[in-house]
């Protein structure tokens, strides 16, 4: 599975609301979104193994980004009762299963453009696209 070839469209709606939030808080750096994914990536996963939901507890800014990238993920999570229509909206639903690596694909990118460009190296550069 190449994530970016199958699922470019649930990335693309990941970092919009990233760059959306960057718009309206101007001082969040890279490491608060990196902290957020790596929280949601583990709540996701703790879910996916059916374990229990740890708390959240993060950073103001770090909190922000994990709520905007939940609520994203939300909108395209597989979640909805059996018959109910998908969102127009939104599009296809993906599974959990899925979801984790377009999260961990997100990760990977921010961890490298911030290493590679500094503080906002990775907001800097998915701004460019949104």
């Amino acid at each position: 599975m190449n994530v970016v070839n199958d699922y470019l469209d649930v990335l693309q709606n990941i970092e919009s609301s990233i760059v959306g939030l960057y718009t309206l808080m101007p001082e969040l750096r890279d490491p608060d979104v990196i902290l957020a994914l790596e929280k949601l990536i583990t709540q996701y996963t703790r879910e996916k193994k059916k374990l229990p939901a740890l708390p959240v507890v993060l950073p103001v800014k770090s909190m922000a980004v994990f709520q905007i990238v939940q609520t994203s993920c939300e909108n395209r999570l597989d979640r909805n009762a059996p018959g109910e229509v998908p969102d127009e909206v939104w599009g296809y639903r993906l599974p959990l299963r899925l979801m984790i690596p377009c999260l961990e694909r997100l990760l990977k990118s921010a961890n490298n453009w911030h290493k590679r460009d500094g503080m906002r190296g990775y907001l800097g550069f998915i701004s460019q696209f949104i």
